[in-house]
């Protein structure tokens, strides 16, 4: 009898539809500029206290035209997190601290803090940007003007997490912070997060590596 019933059930079963290719009357739309996931590594020249801007970071990255101009390979970012790690002084073990500090368009602030501990344990800060402003896309148009102040001390090694956006075929946006007098025609640049370009070691603290 259970045999019976299996048989019976197995008959009365539809067969497997086959799927086929589905076709669309036109093709499906794509990302079409350059998207890239990317982590921005700085070290801190000396102790300060450094304010980021717009135009800082979409300075980041540029490729000289001339001598003397670069032109952005970012037209639009959104930041996703930034980490800092501050080394005690190791011989004589003074505590430091870094920070990180969100600015918005009402003026209010989020700010994120550690210190180190003896001299073997960094001081550590991650922090993400709040909700609205820094945290969606940013592009040259922005009317925000600073998005964020770090704290560091001396080596403090500082990571940007962004992602960025080089949109294909608009004009292309001079670099507002290279000021380069002995730029290579073709070469691609990282500037300082806090200013100049790279070739002009000296005048700003958070150098890229």
């Amino acid at each position: 009898m259970q045999n019976f019933k299996l048989q019976r059930n197995a008959s009365n079963r539809k067969p497997a539809r086959r799927a086929g290719p589905r076709f669309s009357d036109h093709p499906p739309s794509y990302e079409s500029s350059t998207v890239v996931n990317r982590v921005f590594r700085f070290k801190a020249a000396a102790a300060a206290a450094n304010t980021v801007t717009v135009t800082n970071i979409l300075d980041l990255l540029e490729v000289a035209t001339s001598t003397t101009v670069a032109y952005r390979l970012i037209d639009a970012f959104r930041i996703k997190k930034i980490r800092i790690w501050a080394p005690p002084d190791p011989t004589t073990a003074v505590p430091t601290t870094c920070s990180i500090k969100w600015y918005t368009t009402s003026g209010s602030y989020v700010q994120t803090s550690d210190t180190s501990m003896g001299t073997a344990k960094c001081a550590y800060v991650e922090s993400k940007p709040p909700i609205g402003d820094a945290a969606f896309w940013i592009g040259s148009g922005s009317s925000l003007g600073t998005l964020l102040s770090l704290q560091t001390p001396v080596g403090a090694i500082v990571d940007l997490h962004i992602v960025y956006r080089d949109i294909l075929d608009v004009a292309g946006t001079a670099s507002v912070n290279s000021n380069g007098t002995a730029l290579v025609v073709g070469t691609t640049y990282l500037n300082f997060l806090d200013g100049t370009a790279k070739n002009l070691v000296g005048q700003n603290v958070l150098t890229p590596v």
